[in-house]
């Protein structure tokens, strides 16, 4: 899991899981430390985020936008390689996981804002960001994976 539960707080991804899913959002997420997410905060997520059903919700949430990040990063990579990653399939294989990793992350998105609503808790930050379709659950998705390294980075 990403996250463990302790006395109904959730704390950060532990360092270990974040460099076995996203070690090169690491870096990425340094450069770009400036960068505020428009939708909503982790640290917001997370004081909305209490009990068991929303706590696991913004778990998986949490795994899928490090996931997703992880393979924006690694497309990045391999389109800077050129024509050489065009001719042996390389990119087109990326392509894939990525767009199949994305879409899991916005149906994990989508869950976790519903269970809010379910249990009462503001989702409003949900309008915003599905109005702006697939790249701004992307660009949600990044930033998230960004705070949460940058969290455990910092402690």
């Amino acid at each position: 899991m990403c996250y463990s539960v302790v006395r109904g707080k959730i704390m950060t991804i532990s360092h270990d899981t974040i460099h076995e899913v996203a070690p090169d959002v690491t870096p990425k997420a340094q450069e770009r430390r400036d960068i505020k997410n428009p939708f909503i905060t982790l640290q917001s997520l997370e004081s909305l985020c209490q009990g068991e059903t929303l706590q696991l919700c913004l778990e998986d949430v949490a795994m899928h936008s490090l996931r997703y990040a992880e393979t924006v990063c690694r497309f990045q990579q391999i389109v800077g390689h050129g024509q050489q990653s065009n001719e042996d399939g390389t990119r087109e294989e990326i392509e894939k996981v990525r767009s199949s990793t994305h879409d899991a992350c916005i149906a994990s998105i989508n869950i976790l804002s519903r269970s809010m609503k379910k249990a009462g808790k503001n989702n409003d930050w949900i309008t915003k960001l599905s109005s702006g379709g697939r790249a701004a659950y992307g660009k949600f998705a990044i930033l998230l994976a960004f705070e949460i390294v940058l969290q455990e980075k910092e402690k």
